[in-house]
């Protein structure tokens, strides 16, 4: 993950690498469930023998399908659903090219499991790195800023929870909603707390002031 911030190295050169060696990992990871967490020597050359098709297909296949556009800091469905195609297309022309070149011993199982781990490691490996840089950057905020109620619990109130989390003037304490038939869920991890008609209830701070700024 620490590559990804480094100035000596382009980002997209540190994702691209990181994502030939998932594609090796979960080669023989996929073999290796297939036979029950072993790798039998009878099936261990052809294995080898298809790499150079995996990478000769796979590799130009993230590049032509845009893999390396986005930014793992802001990895987004789209993104997930580039690696899906890119994935899954890439994985059938190489089930192809393995049959027309007849490699033996490449079970099935094996090009149906490993375009799965590949998507599960790719796609979870851009989502945790935000998930980190997150944490990194707005989790010490989590505790600062001026405390906040939210009226509302619909797409605009989504909108808004996701700006607050950036910011450290504001840290939302709690959303209310026009019913509170919601009251006791979450919405962004931020507690429904109850109706609006309750706003007098919830929005008294410490000092005995209220604050129920924001509206969505």
């Amino acid at each position: 993950m620490l590559l990804l911030d480094s100035p000596l190295i382009p980002r997209r050169i540190v994702a691209f690498v990181h994502d030939l060696c998932a594609l090796v990992l979960c080669w023989f990871a996929a073999y290796w469930l297939r036979f029950n967490l072993e790798l039998p020597e009878s099936h261990l050359d052809a294995a080898l023998l298809a790499l150079p098709w995996l990478f000769a297909i796979h590799a130009p296949a993230y590049w032509l399908m845009g893999l390396y556009r986005g930014i793992w800091r802001y990895a987004s469905v789209m993104d997930l659903r580039r690696i899906i195609i890119a994935v899954l297309v890439a994985s059938g022309l190489v089930s192809g090219a393995l049959l027309m070149t007849q490699i033996q011993g490449v079970p099935r199982s094996v090009l149906v499991l490993h375009p799965l781990l590949l998507i599960l490691v790719m796609g979870g490996s851009r989502f945790a790195y935000r998930a980190w840089k997150d944490q990194v950057l707005y989790g010490r905020i989590a505790f600062e800023g001026e405390p906040v109620l939210v009226i509302g619990t619909g797409d605009a109130a989504e909108r808004l929870l996701r700006e607050l989390d950036q910011s450290s003037e504001w840290r939302v304490v709690g959303l209310l909603e026009g019913g509170g038939r919601g009251s006791g869920q979450e919405l962004r991890g931020v507690n429904i707390l109850g109706a609006v008609s309750d706003v007098g209830r919830w929005a008294i701070r410490p000092g005995g002031e209220a604050d129920h700024r924001g509206n969505a």
